[in-house]
């Protein structure tokens, strides 16, 4: 396990994104899109950026 997925799991419990969000792609799509679901990615996504930051 790398350092960025451990600290990401440490903070968010998993790396996958399906468990984050709590529906499947492409099976739940609709529902992704009805209860904007995608909202918090951004955030997650600039988590592992500083994570990545502090790695190099």
């Amino acid at each position: 396990m790398s350092c960025l997925e451990k600290r990401f799991k440490e903070k968010y419990g998993t790396v996958i994104c399906s468990e984050i969000i709590g529906a499947k792609f492409p099976e739940d799509m609709q529902r992704i899109k009805d209860e904007n679901l995608t909202k918090g990615c951004a955030a997650l996504t600039a988590y592992a950026c500083e994570i990545l930051d502090e790695l190099l």
